[in-house]
């Protein structure tokens, strides 16, 4: 892709022709060396960086990454350079940034060019923006991995989070499992209506999320159900320490929430399966001792008191 082009041949009339279309391309298009120099951009390549096509040719377009992405550009690049004669061709997606100072996500398909010698002369390489389709697949995963009620993860993806805990390597320190049941839930729903019951949901998901560690992971598993995985836990202790903290948070509420909790930690070689039924009965221990007659009259009347404070 040379800088003049003076139609005085047929192939230079082609040239000229296949320039003008790279010229008119909405994707961005370029030519660099193994060692990031520009030899040639497109008008869409200079305008994405805010530049003149002549600004760029010669610069390297790694200077041209922001700061925080340039260590995985350059690393691709180390990449693209090893592998050019056994993997001519790639696909890769990256996150740039544009002139305006918005991320934006690039779909690059980079060509390796060689000499007659069989000597990596560069790459030529076309960008699509692929932006819109990448927050359109991410909002697919978050819908198919969320509770649509309370926003918290739904139980598919707490199980996947719980098993991806217990078989990390190395492995992750201290794995803990809090379930949760509210107690007298279903009073909720039959005595004020689901509305009521689903705004109750929503306050206790708020409650659980400001309860726990910002690595801890809330799910919501069904019904008045919950579950929280928590890693790293320096001892034992700190589950309980969890545990009083969400009551505390649950009681807080306006009405106040109360809920049977069971506090279980992984041992080795635990399967998901076997915390999840060690934390169920846990749960069932607590219900029981908690008396079943007093959490009734009580979430009975929080139903009746959040049914009116939230019109």
């Amino acid at each position: 892709m040379s800088a003049g082009c003076r139609p005085n041949s047929e192939a230079h009339e082609q040239h000229c022709s296949f320039r003008a279309l790279v010229e008119a391309l909405p994707d961005l298009v370029c030519q660099y060396r193994p060692d990031a120099t520009l030899v040639y951009v497109n008008r869409a390549y200079a305008a994405f960086h805010g530049l003149d096509p002549a600004e760029l040719i010669g610069r390297r377009f790694t200077d041209l990454i922001a700061d925080d992405l340039r260590p995985s550009v350059g690393s691709n690049l180390d990449r693209l350079v090893a592998e050019a004669h056994a993997r001519p061709r790639s696909v890769n997606e990256h996150l740039s940034r544009d002139a305006t100072g918005r991320n934006r996500w690039v779909q690059w398909t980079d060509q390796a060019v060689f000499a007659d010698t069989g000597e990596l002369e560069g790459f030529v390489a076309v960008g699509r923006d692929v932006t819109e389709r990448r927050f359109a697949e991410d909002r697919i995963t978050h819908l198919a991995e969320h509770d649509p009620l309370t926003g918290l993860a739904n139980r598919r993806r707490a199980v996947v989070h719980l098993g991806r805990a217990l078989t990390a390597v190395p492995p992750v320190p201290e794995v803990g499992v809090l379930f949760i049941d509210l107690d007298g839930f279903k009073l909720v729903n039959d005595t004020q209506g689901h509305q009521a019951g689903d705004r109750l949901l929503q306050a206790v998901a708020a409650a659980l999320r400001s309860a726990v560690r910002q690595h801890d992971l809330v799910g919501r598993l069904g019904g008045d159900e919950f579950l929280v995985v928590c890693t790293q836990l320096d001892v034992a202790a700190s589950l309980g320490a969890m545990t009083d903290r969400i009551r505390a948070r649950l009681a807080a509420l306006q009405p106040s929430v109360e809920a049977s909790v069971g506090a279980v930690l992984a041992q080795p070689g635990d399967q998901v399966a076997d915390v999840l039924h060690r934390a169920d009965r846990a749960m069932y221990r607590d219900k029981s001792r908690a008396g079943t007659d007093r959490h009734g009259a009580s979430a009975r009347a929080a139903g009746a008191q959040f049914d009116a404070t939230c019109h």
